[in-house]
């Protein structure tokens, strides 16, 4: 009578998990009407955790009412859900078409896990991110289920959502900015209208099999078939999303009031509370090794009643920041 043991189950305390399910409790969604309320995308790092915690922080009717209205059943998100959106993001609709729990385990072994050794990633940024192209899976799969039932489209959901959102990616370079989708909470009438003329690509070219295929659902699977597709004419992103295409800028650089103004929240701190700090992301294997070794040499530099440069103070400014706001550090 017990559950299956799926290998994401096995994955939810390795990293990044526990560091997105900590982020996905702390970081407030824009309110899409530009109003105050208050709402939240709850990552599942485990099977049933959204229940599990209704469950324990709700005891009564009123308690169960404001946790859904806190965290909405169509805010949370599982690690399959999560390895489909990221794998048709960076173009590889045939592995999502594998079914969840192996595309979960081809991501988190040949995407996340390589985020987690080169050890740079600034993971509250890549939470929105990852709910940036939420959204966009979340619109697309509502309309095409739409336009299955109204017999526009055959079956196969999930095949073309996927490949839908793989050519989005591809044809802007994998430059629609992701951030203004957190932001906004929605998926804009420009871009949905071209997500619909690309679903209507992909539907046309995975129910079209070639000689050698009889099944979609086994086509899809296939990198030929992604190949064949990208190789055909798609429609051109129009100009009217060109507002929502992330164009590279270099970094701006921080003006000397800023660099003071790092050095003396360093100095606030003490060396205590930043050798603390650096224990305290240890402990909890949250952070890279790198701004642990930053956190604990900015403590070294006070102790020693040496002046910490600009570009300690504003790592690790960084970094307390990012443990303060998005992971409960309190100090």
């Amino acid at each position: 009578t017990q559950n299956k043991i799926q290998m994401s189950d096995l994955r939810a305390n390795d990293k990044p998990h526990p560091e997105l399910f900590a982020i996905s409790k702390k970081a407030i969604a824009p309110d899409p009407t530009g109003g105050t309320k208050t709402s939240y995308w709850f990552y599942e790092k485990s099977r049933g955790a959204w229940n599990e915690t209704r469950n324990l922080e709700t005891n009564t009717q009123s308690q169960r009412k404001a946790f859904d209205a806190k965290y909405p059943r169509n805010q949370r998100f599982d690690k399959g859900l999560f390895s489909k959106v990221w794998y048709s993001h960076l173009s590889k609709p045939h592995i999502v078409s594998l079914g969840p729990q192996k595309c979960f385990a081809r991501f988190h072994t040949d995407f996340l896990t390589n985020l987690v050794q080169e050890g740079d990633t600034e993971w509250p940024i890549f939470f929105k991110k990852t709910i940036g192209i939420l959204l966009l899976w979340k619109a697309a799969e509502k309309e095409i289920k739409r336009r299955i039932r109204e017999g526009m489209y055959q079956s196969f959901a999930q095949n073309i959502t996927a490949y839908t959102i793989a050519l989005l990616s591809h044809q802007t370079k994998q430059k629609i900015d992701l951030s203004k989708l957190w932001d906004l909470q929605k998926v804009p009438d420009e871009i949905m209208n071209y997500l619909m003329d690309l679903a209507d690509t992909a539907h046309d070219h995975i129910t079209n099999l070639p000689t050698n295929f009889s099944l979609v659902s086994e086509y899809s699977k296939r990198e030929s078939c992604w190949k064949d597709l990208i190789s055909k004419q798609i429609p051109s992103p129009p100009n009217s999303i060109s507002k929502f295409i992330y164009s590279n800028q270099s970094k701006m650089k921080i003006d000397s009031s800023q660099d003071e103004k790092n050095i003396e929240f360093c100095n606030s701190k003490g060396s205590e509370g930043w050798f603390e700090l650096s224990k305290w992301m240890k402990e909890k294997d949250w952070g890279s090794g790198k701004q642990r070794s930053q956190c604990f040499n900015m403590g070294k530099t006070l102790a020693a009643n040496r002046e910490p440069s600009s570009a300690l103070s504003f790592a690790c400014k960084k970094a307390w920041d990012s443990m303060e706001n998005n992971y409960g550090w309190n100090n």
